[in-house]
């Protein structure tokens, strides 16, 4: 089994947990619990102290963690792909007595796109500008969504 196929069978489990839990945690009773559990917790929260709201919110910070860089890494292979380039034919540049050609001078005939697998290699090394946009636009969704998600 090569790596790339490792990488995403690996996070297709991780996905299938967070789905799990997901489903497990959000029944009808568990919303209307937790909702009433949030809105109990903030009129108790003390918002002065950044380290208590980062210790409440365990399980969204780490989330974001695995996320940011894999919404990066997709936006990187469907935005902005790295190319290859593909190989036709080999040409011969000149011959010997037999008819057998000395050298070979490459025909590229064009560029494709590299593999998913290819762009989590290069995740921390190609393209670092993309983690800005991704982190905006990610924070503005979580901003937008911020009275459905509760603290974890």
């Amino acid at each position: 089994m090569s790596q790339e196929n490792i990488t995403l069978i690996l996070l297709a489990v991780i996905g299938l947990v967070f789905l799990i839990d997901f489903i497990k945690n959000n029944s009808k009773n568990s919303i209307e619990k937790s909702v009433e559990g949030f809105v109990e917790k903030e009129k108790e929260e003390d918002h002065n102290d950044p380290l208590d709201w980062i210790l409440n919110r365990k399980k969204n910070i780490s989330l974001s963690i695995i996320l940011i860089p894999l919404f990066k890494v997709l936006t990187h292979f469907f935005l902005f792909p790295n190319l290859h380039e593909v190989v036709v034919d080999n040409i011969p540049l000149e011959s010997s007595f037999e008819g057998k050609p000395w050298s070979y001078v490459k025909e590229i005939k064009e560029k494709q796109p590299m593999n998913l697998g290819h762009h989590f290699e290069i995740m921390f090394i190609d393209r670092l500008e993309l983690f800005i946009p991704v982190t905006i636009v990610f924070l503005i969704v979580i901003w937008f969504f911020n009275d459905k998600i509760k603290a974890q």
